[in-house]
């Protein structure tokens, strides 16, 4: 390891574990020698600098401000070679990323610690200085601005002697290049229960070690996923299978209904049917009796075979179900007392008929 210098009494371990080993892989793989730096980018007490479109306002930093500052960092965030008019990202070009941070005491002050990897072919550059490019809510009272964190969208390094930052204190505080050793060395290969207690330490989540498809792949997970895919399926199975049963229940239960139903319509439509056909009865035999009482009987242990369906049209299908009976009737008992009596006026006149033909009796069916 080349340590190469430090300005504030701060060890090794301080930026080595704060770095996630999934970033230092990934940098190490790409940058065999890389360069990491630590800033102080923010400290209790108070701060000067300028916001846009107001100009230079001093800013309390209560210790609840430090630590949302803190919060609010987000790793992979760029570090730029200075600020520019609106801190835009547009065309400004990174000199450097976020890859860890951490709270610190320090004179009984808490500062914000961010460690930033720095990009080979600006190493060379003064970048000892740090200001924060931040979007904050100030509330203002009698002795001052007080400070809310809404958002940290990027930091801005330089030369200390040019570019002066807000926090008194805020800067380079340790550099660090080739600690190889963090992940391998000249000792032996760590042990699993090792490994799994640096990773308990380091606070790491499985998604901060491996990406998506490996987690997938794993045989916990994937046995977890088709375990839960089988008793949601088996569940959604039992589901349908109940929905169906009632539904079947249901057509069931309506059928039966339905069935009671058309069974009560068709007796009243009958007996509605018998009252017609009485009336209908009545109306015929007026003058003369055209229907005997023997035909009635015929007529009305027949009614049930009359096909109803709409009430409005009863009176009209009673009608001529009558008169398709009659001539049903006459034709298998026969009728002798209409073929005779076809042309007969009133009652009295049938009366004098009968007196005259007493010689051919009839009767009435």
């Amino acid at each position: 390891m080349n340590f190469i210098g430090k300005i504030q009494e701060m060890s090794q371990a301080d930026i080595l574990d704060h770095i996630p080993t999934s970033a230092y892989m990934r940098i190490k793989e790409a940058d065999p020698h890389p360069e990491f730096r630590a800033y102080v980018i923010g400290e209790e007490g108070e701060s000067t600098g300028k916001l846009i479109g107001v100009g230079s306002v001093v800013k309390r930093w209560a210790r609840s401000a430090i630590q949302k500052l803190h919060e609010k960092i987000q790793f992979g965030m760029k570090a730029y070679h200075e600020h520019n008019r609106d801190n835009s990202h547009t065309g400004r070009q990174a000199v450097g990323e976020t890859v860890g941070k951490f709270l610190r005491e320090a004179g009984g002050k808490l500062q914000t610690i961010l460690i930033s990897y720095i990009y080979p072919e600006y190493r060379k550059e003064q970048l000892d200085a740090a200001s924060i490019e931040a979007d904050i809510e100030l509330k203002t009272g009698p002795n001052g601005h007080d400070v809310d964190v809404l958002d940290v969208t990027g930091v801005a390094f330089g030369d200390k002697n040019k570019f002066k930052p807000g926090f008194a204190n805020a800067g380079l505080i340790l550099k660090l290049q080739e600690f190889e050793d963090k992940i391998k060395g000249d000792t032996k290969p760590m042990t699993k229960d090792e490994i799994k207690q640096l990773i308990a330490s380091e606070g790491y989540r499985p998604c901060d070690l491996f990406d998506r498809n490996s987690l997938m792949q794993d045989s916990i997970v994937a046995n977890h996923i088709e375990e839960t895919t089988r008793k949601e399926y088996a569940k959604r199975m039992k589901a349908e299978n109940e929905l169906k049963e009632f539904q079947d229940t249901q057509k069931e239960a309506v059928k039966g209904v339905e069935a009671e139903r058309d069974k009560y319509r068709s007796k009243a439509l009958l007996s509605m049917a018998s009252d017609i056909l009485k009336k209908e009865v009545a109306e015929k035999n007026k003058e003369r009796e055209l229907i005997s009482p023997k035909a009635l009987k015929y007529i009305e242990k027949s009614l049930s075979t009359l096909p109803i369906t709409d009430e409005e049209k009863l009176p009209e299908a009673v009608k001529s179900f009558v008169d398709q009976k009659m001539t049903d009737f006459i034709e298998i008992f026969g009728d002798e007392t209409v073929k005779e009596n076809e042309n007969a006026g009133s009652p009295k006149q049938e009366q004098q008929q009968q007196g005259q033909n007493q010689e051919r009796p009839y009767f009435l069916i």
